[in-house]
């Protein structure tokens, strides 16, 4: 079982976790990568940076480390020097899921209190998570600038996800995973003048498995660049021709997350992730414009700016947890998105 993943949505119910504290041989073995990809931090919770090639899964880094390429993450080091950096009893619990070549904001909740506060809002969708792609279709491709996207997402056996009319009652025939509601909000940012690419905002109001994916691919006929599992055709040579697309890259950035935390007041607070340079690069070159708002990183309490977070927190003395929990398996896996 995944060792350290919890579900705290189901709150009331039985919970099994494993953590423990890595050696000071392991720490020093470790080149922390990570630590510098701290975007925000209080006594309960941290926004991370992820980069691409890190798969938000403990037990699969484990299975396929001998087949990971140099530049890719491993979710259990990312784990481990943030406990160690904040000195926590235990490793930072997991509240939801990127895809591993999806970048930007990643929640991680500190204590087992934070962890089921966040994991509420989660649920009930009191969290604003917003994405920047980059897709395949050019301005004229989109009837409208803006909309909506409202359905329902099946989930196969084998963990493929498509669009689905509305559920039926289940026969003991259908082997599907799940079939649930989606919603995604979209927004066309900017197109470029000379090839069929486009910049669009995302906002996610339910968090399932490759909805964002789905439902560009399915919905608008918009794929996300890089993405060949759910587009129905490849690359146009228009785009090919000017730019060259690295394998396992998917242009998807989850650019920024609010959510609710208490100081002791309740207190809005927003992160943005820089984009990676990769973005930035082929916005550049194929002439997309990417607005101001959507290239300023920081951190943001009710709407004022706040500087230098991490490294003020990293400079106090200690940091306030609760007791570890112990001996503890999810009976779900968190949230996953992208």
């Amino acid at each position: 079982m995944l060792g350290h993943f919890l579900s705290f949505g189901l709150i009331g119910k039985r919970f099994t976790t494993t953590s423990s504290r890595p050696s000071p041989l392991v720490l020093q073995r470790t080149q922390r990568r990570y630590t510098s990809s701290l975007l925000y931090v209080d006594k309960g919770a941290v926004v991370v940076n992820k980069p691409p090639g890190l798969v938000c899964q403990l037990g699969h880094n484990e299975e396929s480390r001998t087949q990971r390429k140099p530049n890719e993450g491993d979710f259990e080091t990312l784990l481990n020097e943030i406990q160690d950096t904040l000195s926590l009893p235990e490793r930072p619990y997991p509240l939801h899921r990127l895809d591993k070549s999806t970048t930007g904001t990643l929640a991680l909740a500190l204590n087992r209190q934070t962890a089921r506060d966040l994991s509420q809002q989660f649920q009930a969708h009191n969290l604003d998570k917003t994405y920047l792609a980059i897709v395949r279709g050019g301005e004229r491709s989109f009837r409208e600038l803006k909309g909506v996207i409202t359905n329902y997402l099946r989930c196969e056996s084998d963990g493929s996800v498509s669009v689905t009319k509305k559920p039926e009652q289940k026969s003991k025939k259908d082997r599907h995973r799940w079939i649930s509601p989606a919603e995604t909000e979209w927004e066309l940012v900017a197109s470029s003048p000379s090839v069929p690419l486009s910049l669009m905002k995302l906002t996610l109001r339910t968090g399932l498995k490759h909805q964002l994916r789905v439902h560009m691919a399915q919905v608008l006929q918009a794929p996300i660049l890089g993405d060949t599992r759910h587009a129905s055709s490849k690359i146009s040579e228009k785009i090919t021709s000017v730019v060259q697309i690295p394998p396992d890259y998917l242009y998807l950035h989850a650019s920024s997350l609010s959510f609710s935390r208490y100081f002791p007041k309740q207190t809005r607070v927003k992160v943005v992730a820089p984009l990676p340079g990769y973005f930035t690069k082929l916005c550049a070159k194929v002439g997309i414009h990417i607005p101001s708002e959507f290239t300023k990183d920081g951190v943001w309490k009710d709407s004022v700016e706040v500087k230098n977070v991490v490294k003020d927190f990293l400079g106090q003395e200690q940091v306030d947890v609760s007791p570890p929990m112990t001996e503890m398996v999810p009976e779900t896996p968190p949230t996953a998105e992208g």
